[in-house]
């Protein structure tokens, strides 16, 4: 399970924070996808969107295609470290988020690429971005990652989201 902490209002663009283990960026869905080589785009402004519900996960998406990391040649490996929620179609309702790294999303819980949590979506106000940080297991360059969602007791649940991931040498 993920350390996860649920913060206030936060932004997707630019550079989010410089950690000591590297530049966190913000991504969103690029501009013009390509397959599953390109997926995001550093500082786009337009979020990914995951679907479930009916106490059941929806479909996975592609966040990171095989080609979008590193951002630093130099760079051998990757963490997500956040997700901004831009939109939900359901607030104050228990969800559940995963990620999972590789050739195909592996789910398994004891998959060593594999991180999940719960979130409760809370209700803004005006354009606030709810800011969720998340604690991934580490992927290799090239490596795809994926998402999915669960909305709890509902019969369908969107989340539009931007991401932000740390690199490492």
């Amino acid at each position: 399970m993920a350390n996860v902490a649920s913060g206030g209002a936060g932004t997707c663009a630019g550079v989010l924070s410089t950690q000591s283990e590297g530049w966190a960026r913000g991504f969103g869905l690029a501009a013009a996808p390509s397959g599953e080589t390109h997926r995001m785009d550093w500082n786009s402004t337009i979020p990914f969107q995951m679907n479930g519900g009916n106490n059941t996960w929806g479909t996975p998406i592609q966040i990171i295609g095989s080609e979008d990391t590193p951002f630093d040649n130099t760079n051998t490996r990757f963490r997500i470290t956040g997700i901004f929620i831009s939109d939900a179609q359901r607030t104050a309702t228990l969800t559940q988020i995963q990620f999972a790294c590789g050739e195909t999303p592996n789910w398994d819980n004891t998959d060593p690429f594999f991180t999940g949590f719960y979130a409760q979506i809370i209700p803004t106000l005006g354009n606030a971005v709810e800011r969720i940080m998340v604690d991934a297991a580490r992927c290799t360059k090239f490596t795809k990652v994926w998402a999915r969602c669960w909305v709890s007791g509902q019969p369908s649940g969107t989340i539009d989201f931007f991401a932000s991931l740390i690199e490492y040498p």
